[in-house]
């Protein structure tokens, strides 16, 4: 006999962020049937539908499956009891990148736009901290320059040893959702190896959105996923 261990926090932070009545879906398969994008031999996103009622967090966060959903929307259009699946999945990819976030803390404000005027008040007072560990957190007297406000040896210094340690942060926490990952999909193995299925994934799935182009009932959004995707290329 299987323990089900409900989290009632998590499946009412679900429904707040997804908008989704989850007790009203009756589990009829129609959200896997209709989407295009799911594999036969993990089909979605019925089971994280079920697992979504039972409140099973350990069972969504860090469940790859739920990355795999376009959010095109056919499965929320076709849903007979308008629970919104797409919603949920989207709700929990959210949840899932403020769990593997680190700190913990910059994953809650990030992704809340309450939190916007935080996250620039944090390098504000970062660097007001180094100036006053230089000594220099006043108007230098003479000739205006930059190297006597900020000394090259406190900027370079001190940037770098956040930048190191930020990005160590960031390896953590790729390495934990890789490992979970790994856990709810011990059987998954890339058929024809992990670099060239990386460059199979590049080229048809990343490089022309070609995936999008199966969902029936938003079509359009391949359009403007795309331009929004090498938009913000160009802009870099």
């Amino acid at each position: 006999m299987a323990e089900i261990k409900a989290n009632i926090g998590f499946k009412l932070e679900l429904k707040e962020l997804s908008n989704s009545s989850l007790n009203e879906c009756m589990q009829c398969g129609t959200c896997t049937a209709v989407c295009s994008l799911s594999p036969i031999e993990r089909p979605f996103p019925r089971k994280e539908m079920i697992w979504a009622g039972w409140g099973l967090k350990d069972k969504l966060v860090g469940n790859g499956d739920v990355w795999l959903c376009h959010q095109c929307g056919d499965c929320s259009t076709y849903c007979p009891r308008g629970v919104k699946p797409s919603d949920v999945l989207a709700a929990i990819r959210q949840i899932s990148y403020r769990h593997y976030a680190k700190p913990r803390f910059m994953g809650e404000i990030l992704s809340k736009p309450q939190g916007l005027p935080v996250s620039i008040l944090i390098p504000v007072v970062v660097i007001t901290i180094i100036l006053m560990m230089a000594g220099t957190f006043r108007i230098p007297e003479g000739e205006v320059l930059y190297s006597k406000f900020f000394p090259h040896a406190w900027l370079n210094g001190s940037f770098t040893l956040i930048t190191v340690y930020f990005y160590g942060l960031w390896v953590t926490g790729l390495r934990q959702f890789w490992k979970d990952l790994k856990k709810g999909s011990p059987d998954s193995k890339a058929s024809k190896g992990f670099i060239k299925s990386l460059f199979i994934l590049i080229r048809s799935k990343i490089i022309f959105h070609s995936e999008f182009g199966k969902c029936k009932t938003q079509r359009s959004r391949q359009t403007a996923h795309i331009l929004m995707f090498y938009g913000f290329i160009l802009l870099l």
